[in-house]
């Protein structure tokens, strides 16, 4: 008797539980084939690469769900931005908060020539503006649950729709207060912290239970952990700013029958219990040395029946190796972390090249067949 094949969101729902499907799904981050704008927002080489991840793969579709500003309704903010000349390559973007105990100014810039740009200026840089940033009454967004499921409806079994319900309390933190300063009040204003995280994770609760109860769901996503690894914050620090702050409301996501997605960089070997504690189902991308800190054989041993693992062919291989090393990376993926289920192929990270090379493509094109060769399951009893 012929076995029907999963469909893709059967597929990565069956990794993602930890359970084994019929092969390793193929996810490759930042192509989503079932969004109708993705080929009009990338040049047309990018064109090959949509048509292998639509045919030869298993397509998410990231949705995002308008978690607002900090956890504030956008059009609540009383926010000004001014467009500040720089130079001919550059101009800088100065937004300005008003609160009730003064302003806040925040600035980022911006290049003219496509060039990536950066923070010149976090919103709280003092106590006393950590204070004004509290200050500021919190309207609750409204989450976009209308345009979910009418997504839900579209895609269909071609992908799985998956709802991104923002940043973490402690990556919006380091968002407000940047890094340097959010390491250094770990050691100085460690209560202010914590009064951010408690007002920033309230608001959060808040929003993912009214996406929730609307129904959203069976995976929700969310980012910002690795702001907060070693070495620039100590293991228990990831414990009290993250796992304990987190684990309430992974508890109430999973209570409501639905999956947590992590996407996290960096180094995981001192803190990859608290993703299990927190019940993370899913993590991305679990990187092993010398990008992250962890050899992936030893993450699954670490994590196998408990999250699956997302991952970990780096994007800088697609874009610098072989088709025949990119075969040999991706068999050794399968081979290490493959066994019971629990693991979804992926790059690292999306693509972000303004065209996609010949060699690039070629790998993605490797990637994808060594997958669909190696990565078949046997029967199971």
């Amino acid at each position: 008797m012929t076995v029907k094949p999963m469909t893709p969101r059967q597929r990565l729902l069956a990794a993602m539980r930890c359970e084994q499907p019929d092969r390793v799904p193929i996810q490759v981050r930042g192509v989503y084939p079932t969004h109708p704008n993705w080929m009009k927002d990338h040049h047309e080489s990018y064109r090959v690469l949509h048509d292998l991840v639509r045919d030869r793969c298993d397509p998410v579709h990231p949705f995002a769900m308008g978690s607002g500003w900090f956890g504030i309704d956008r059009d609540s903010v009383n926010r000004r931005v001014d467009e500040v000349p720089v130079d001919a390559d550059w101009v800088e973007d100065v937004v300005t908060i008003e609160t009730a105990r003064g302003p806040l100014t925040r600035s980022f810039r911006r290049s003219l020539r496509g060039e990536p740009g950066f923070q010149m200026k976090h919103a709280v840089s003092s106590e006393e503006e950590a204070e004004r940033f509290l200050s500021i009454p919190v309207a609750p967004p409204r989450p976009n649950v209308d345009g979910f499921f009418e997504t839900v409806e579209r895609v269909g079994e071609r992908a799985l729709v998956i709802a991104e319900i923002g940043s973490d309390p402690i990556g919006l933190v380091q968002n407000l207060i940047g890094s340097e300063t959010l390491a250094i009040w770990s050691l100085t204003a460690r209560g202010m912290i914590e009064r951010l995280l408690a007002a920033l994770a309230a608001r959060w609760t808040s929003f993912v239970e009214r996406v929730l109860d609307a129904g959203v769901g069976p995976v929700l996503a969310t980012l910002g952990h690795e702001l907060a690894l070693p070495p620039l914050l100590a293991p228990n620090d990831f414990r009290d700013f993250v796992v304990d702050v987190e684990k309430p409301v992974m508890d109430m996501i999973h209570h409501h029958d639905c999956l947590v997605h992590v996407h996290c960089h960096y180094n995981l070997s001192k803190v990859l219990d608290g993703f299990v504690t927190m019940g993370v189902n899913c993590l991305h991308p679990v990187e092993a040395p010398p990008m992250g800190d962890i050899e992936l054989a030893e993450a699954k041993r670490r994590l196998a029946g408990k999250v699956c693992i997302e991952g970990n062919l780096q994007i800088g291989e697609l874009q610098e190796g072989t088709p025949a090393e990119i075969r040999e990376t991706t068999r050794r993926i399968i081979e290490d972390a493959s066994e019971g289920g629990g693991l979804i192929l992926c790059p690292t990270a999306s693509p972000f090249w303004p065209t996609l090379s010949d060699r690039t493509r070629d790998n993605y094109r490797a990637f994808v067949e060594a997958a669909r060769e190696f990565g078949v399951y046997g029967p199971t009893a």
